[in-house]
């Protein structure tokens, strides 16, 4: 989504200096979406932090050493689902540290993870703190089965970096199929892969 900000005084001339945050979203209108620095009164670009749905989204200025705090009028968007890709990874490792961080084989009992993400339409694991580039987290739950059955618990919930390990996992020996099932949220569309 492009955007444009300016802040101005009210009356006299001056740019005020700081951020400018976006506040909003389907869930809560106070939210804090997004925050971007401003130069020269001004903040612009793109963001792809917006999450999906129709509501408000207003823009905050918290306030300098000479300015006070205001906010503009809110706007309404409407932001529609983008597509989620899942990506499921067996990490082996010993005591000496990680030895595959994707293997699709490892010895009956040996020490491994299985690490699944949830990652956007281009294949991006989501980076919601970065200083640019920034990339939308995808929120709930993922269910695994191995050869149609549950696998452990069945269904994790993604951390707040769009992914989760299942650290107990121990599959039986041969052929395993694991599929992991994707519920989808506000601004990702549900999805699997096996």
């Amino acid at each position: 989504v492009n955007f444009n900000v300016t802040v101005k005084p009210q009356s006299g001339t001056g740019e005020p200096t700081g951020t400018i945050s976006f506040e909003g979203g389907p869930i809560n209108s106070t939210e804090g979406i997004a925050g971007f620095n401003l130069t020269n009164g001004t903040a612009s670009g793109t963001t792809a932090l917006l999450p999906g749905g129709t509501y408000s989204v207003t823009a905050h200025y918290p306030g300098d050493s000479t300015y006070a705090s205001s906010n503009s009028t809110p706007v309404s968007v409407t932001v529609s689902k983008e597509n989620s890709q899942l990506q499921a990874f067996l990490v082996t490792f010993d005591s000496n540290g990680i030895l595959s961080k994707n293997t699709n084989t490892a010895p009956y009992g040996s020490p491994y993870i299985l690490r699944v993400n949830v990652e956007n339409a281009a294949g991006q694991i989501c980076a919601p703190v970065a200083t640019s580039g920034a990339i939308a987290c995808p929120t709930g739950t993922v269910a695994l089965t191995n050869n149609g059955s549950a696998l452990d618990s069945g269904t994790y919930t993604l951390n707040s970096y769009g992914y989760f390990e299942d650290q107990t996992v121990q599959l039986p020996g041969g052929t395993a199929s694991i599929k992991a099932a994707y519920a989808g949220d506000n601004s990702f569309n549900a999805s699997s892969a096996t």
